[in-house]
């Protein structure tokens, strides 16, 4: 999973999203796949992640919106890219 929130970074700070689609679906479904992970089970811990850097996110910039509700949204929409992947 630490893999899935590196690539989030990674795809944020390069503001390139076709990083998620080549280098989550095309390597880690394959792999979650392989061992029988199931993928709405995958879905779920993403969830959790997201909302656990979110949580860090906000304790980081002093719980004040105005610095970090934009960072929230752009995490979120990243996160809900990769949850796209996941569904089948």
């Amino acid at each position: 999973m630490e893999t899935i929130l590196r690539y989030v970074i990674y795809a944020m700070l390069a503001r390139d999203t076709s990083v998620l689609e080549k280098l989550i679906f095309n390597s880690l479904c394959e792999s979650f796949q392989s061992m029988g992970i199931p993928y709405k089970s995958v879905i779920f811990a993403i969830h959790y992640m997201m909302d656990d850097v979110i949580k860090i996110v906000k304790e980081s910039t002093g719980n004040t919106p105005i610095n970090y509700i934009n960072l929230i949204n752009e995490l979120t929409s990243y996160f809900d890219q990769v949850v796209a992947l996941f569904v089948v």
